[in-house]
């Protein structure tokens, strides 16, 4: 069988993606980037499917992956949330906007503070202070803004963010991670296709 470059083209559109996610500026050209990395993947594996079906063996040794996409709780989320993406109007991402917390804190059970002025701008918080304890401290905590996955529903059943990939915990916040690892899944599906089909 011949090589056939098309599907890896889609996973190198997929990494772009990916790449293009990490740069983001706004919740929404990340979740456009998040969803054309979930439609590129799956361009990939049909495009694959397609073209390397054509060998009578082909169905015997996909087996494994199609398993894994089907029970591994990473990529069958991948697979479903972009099923999700395509047929429903349902969101599958949330933005989590960014929040500055402040805290105060006191030495003397009897002492106070005041904010007197709090200004913020893109880079730097400025705050003007009175108390009666000398040792009061004003402690800032920022999260930056963020992307969550949210559960999809594809034909009627429900997928729940992935906590684990072939049998390891992975964080269900860290959406770059999880794309890179699917990617990975894809990218050694297709490195084993041509080195099993390709003569």
């Amino acid at each position: 069988m011949k090589p056939y470059s098309k599907p890896s083209m889609e996973l190198e559109d997929a990494r772009l993606a990916i790449e293009r996610m990490k740069s983001a500026k706004s919740y929404e050209e990340f979740e456009n980037e998040w969803k054309t990395f979930l439609s590129k993947l799956e361009r990939a594996w049909n495009k694959a499917q397609d073209h390397y079906k054509r060998s009578p063996k082909w169905d015997g040794w996909k087996g494994k992956y199609t398993k894994s996409r089907k029970e591994d709780s990473l990529l069958k989320y991948l697979t479903n949330a972009r099923g999700a993406d395509e047929h429903t109007v349902s969101d599958i991402t949330q933005n989590i906007p960014a929040e500055l917390r402040i805290g105060l804190k006191l030495s003397d059970a009897n002492g106070w503070i005041a904010l007197n002025k709090v200004a913020v701008n893109e880079t730097r918080v400025h705050i003007e202070t009175t108390s009666n304890d000398p040792d009061a401290e004003v402690i800032l905590h920022f999260s930056p803004e963020k992307t969550r996955l949210l559960p999809v529903v594809n034909r009627g059943v429900t997928y729940n963010v992935p906590t684990s990939h072939m049998a390891k915990e992975i964080d269900p916040n860290n959406v770059i991670g999880m794309a890179e690892m699917g990617l990975s899944f894809y990218e050694s599906f297709l490195i084993e296709a041509e080195k099993y089909f390709v003569k």
